[in-house]
């Protein structure tokens, strides 16, 4: 797009509202992040009226630009995305947990979650802490937790969204629900997406179902939630950097290709014991299977993946009264048991891996209001998991606990200081691709966080600064030549200090504006890279969003992602080309009413080239520098119609 056009809109965005006229200010602050607010003074609330309004397509896409979380997307789309907190870089796929309805959804292996499984319309909010939580959720809750929150439906809801975008791309998604006078609900969506893809050889097609059934009363909240997701995607693999310069779309195979059928299930049980007492009782099962063809020098490997994931966790919460305070008590228990089966062929070899693992962890949480407004939280979790891949046995262990105060005597002002510990257990997969055949350490980490919040009527205020310690740090590294195929190793001590600093205010009643701000400094502690940054860390992420409300109907917004320079993917010596930072301006305009909705997003207006991703790959003096380029400028067109 021509840049004069680019300027012209984010111009239009800012004027727009001086133009209009200035109103009363009105409420910025949604009733759900209120609610939260006590709770956990650093989290971020999005809700399903935010998720309107933002145009995006995808859940990647929306947590990419809530500028909470920072998500690596190799492909342009949600297929092979991790999403980034506290700057866990390469490895964020196992150091930020994603859960659903409070339930941790810990993949087996280190394949990313598919954020396909979960439609938008299908979320009521999405709470986002950037905080350690070990003691809570235990494995993987190192930088951050992403909680998923779905709709319960209250009475009739049929609706359909259609959309069609570049590359051909089309999405359709179907729902329905309803609250029935017996305590029963339901809510299903369904969805069907394809595209041709940014780049050569990057078709994607995708369908997905979610379904959830309920049934409520004065004790007992029952709910049975069921996604299922199919999913095929050619793999373009990366590029050189000259190849990149001289056209992005370029892909050098026509056969690699990767397809996924994965679904989950999982049962909620929520008992009302006493009028102080509440047990929480939840089982999920989770099944995937993979078909990928990989390029490996001059040949192909194919292999079959299959995992399975179950888990038990009953969990008790409640308050007892103690020297006239109320002690809040959280206790429970959690079970996780998987499997991981791997048959291929590479380069003419019949290959086989099965893995198992049990993990149990036992954990505690307890917070005291003391006094002159300062509520004190401790708590400890102790947990051990098992490996056997015949004929090897291996057994890892962790112990983590946690101290905060929270002082809270406003009720718009709180400060928070909190120590930390989080865990990350190896996954099946790392445990039986280890660099050396070295047994992998867990990984170990402490944060000390600081956390001021001010919560007022037109606008909030969010400023923390963090230290986070990690030891026996997990990644991997990939094969020379090879595409996804790796080795895992645990990293030296390493530290990350950083900055967050969040503000968002109703300028009028109808002009809205979020900035977010990012720094962190991520290097090695010791070690033979003592000093150097951990690899593709950006220091400074910047992100705004400016939206006007034009009407009651019409809308219109600039979103603006900012992401410094960094080092590649496995450069720990950081002497390879650096990524360049990136400058990215997003448009949104739509017009809603009470039956549809109608919105148009233009991505990258400027028509900015980068990279998504970038890694060194190559072993001793013939490593190279490989990218995956990101679209350029791209739009995406949806129409969404409610019928209640």
């Amino acid at each position: 797009m021509d840049k004069k056009l680019a300027v012209a809109l984010t111009l239009l965005c800012l004027l727009v509202p001086v133009i209009g006229q200035a109103q009363d200010k009105s409420s910025l602050l949604q009733k759900e992040e209120a609610e939260y607010f006590n709770q956990n003074p650093v989290a971020m609330v999005i809700t399903s009226e935010d998720i309107d309004k933002s145009g995006a397509q995808s859940l990647s896409q929306l947590l990419n630009q809530s500028g909470a979380a920072q998500v690596n997307t190799l492909y342009g789309d949600d297929t092979y995305s991790t999403i980034n907190m506290r700057s866990t870089d390469d490895s964020a796929y196992g150091n930020t947990l994603i859960l659903l309805d409070g339930v941790p959804l810990t993949p087996a292996n280190t394949t990313s979650l598919n954020l396909n499984i979960i439609p938008l319309p299908a979320i009521e909010k999405i709470i986002i802490s950037k905080q350690s939580a070990g003691v809570l959720y235990g494995d993987q809750a190192v930088g951050g937790t992403v909680n998923i929150i779905t709709k319960p439906p209250e009475r009739i809801t049929k609706g359909a969204k259609m959309l069609y975008g570049s590359y051909n791309s089309k999405n359709l998604i179907a729902s329905l629900g309803d609250g029935l006078k017996n305590g029963f609900s339901y809510l299903v969506n369904g969805g069907h997406s394809d595209s041709n893809g940014y780049r050569q050889h990057n078709k994607m097609q995708n369908n997905n179902v979610a379904g959830s059934f309920a049934y409520n009363d004065d004790k007992d909240n029952i709910t049975f939630n069921l996604y299922a997701n199919n999913q095929h995607l050619d793999l373009p693999g990366p590029i050189f950097f000259e190849e990149m310069q001289e056209d992005p779309t370029f892909s050098d195979n026509n056969s690699a290709f990767s397809n996924q059928k994965e679904t989950t299930g999982q049962l909620l049980l929520k008992r009302m014991l006493s009028t102080n007492w509440q047990l929480d009782v939840t089982l999920s099962d989770q099944n995937a299977q993979t078909n990928n063809n990989l390029i490996l020098i001059e040949d192909n490997y194919n292999f079959i993946g299959k995992k399975k994931i179950s888990s038990f966790i009953p969990q008790l919460t409640g308050n007892i009264n103690l020297f006239q305070h109320e002690l809040n008590i959280i206790g429970g228990y959690q079970y996780l048991g998987s499997s991981f089966d791997l048959d291929g062929v590479l380069v003419s070899e019949p290959t086989h891996t099965r893995t198992t693992e049990n993990q149990n962890s036992f954990y505690t949480q307890v917070s005291l209001p003391i006094k002159y407004g300062i509520t004190a939280t401790a708590g400890a979790r102790t947990a051990q998991v098992n490996f056997d891949f015949d004929p090897q046995k291996l057994s890892n262990r962790a112990t983590v606990g946690e101290f905060g105060l929270v002082w809270k005597k406003t009720p718009n002002l709180a400060i928070s200081l909190r120590a930390a510990g989080s865990y990350r257990l190896p996954k099946i997969d790392e445990e039986a691709f280890t660099f050396g055949q070295n047994p992998l350490q867990t990984q170990t980490g402490m944060s000390y966080e600081g956390v001021v919040k001010w919560l007022a009527d037109n606008y909030k205020l969010n400023f923390s600064l963090y230290k986070l310690l990690l030891k026996n740090e997990i990644v991997v590294l990939p094969l020379d030549a090879g595409i996804d195929l790796h080795n895992s190793l645990n990293l030296d001590p390493t530290v990350r200090n950083g900055v967050d600093i969040g503000y968002a205010t109703n300028l009028t009643s109808k002009w809205s504006l979020a900035i977010i701000y990012n720094y962190v400094n991520a290097t090695f502690r010791s070690g033979p890279y003592s000093g150097k940054d951990i690899p593709f860390v950006a220091r400074n992420i910047f992100t705004m969003s400016n939206i006007y409300q034009i009407n009651e109907h019409w809308h219109i917004g600039i979103e603006s992602l900012f992401t410094g320079r960094r080092y590649p993917v496995n450069d720990f010596e950081n002497q390879d080309r650096i990524v360049n930072s990136t400058f990215l301006q997003n448009f949104i305009v739509g017009f809603s009413n009470k039956f549809y909705a109608i919105n148009l997003r233009i991505n990258n207006f400027t028509g900015q080239k980068y990279p998504s991703y970038a890694t060194v790959r190559g072993a001793e003096d013939l490593t190279a520098v490989v990218y995956y380029p990101a679209p350029k400028v791209n739009f995406m067109l949806d129409c969404a119609i409610t019928l209640d």
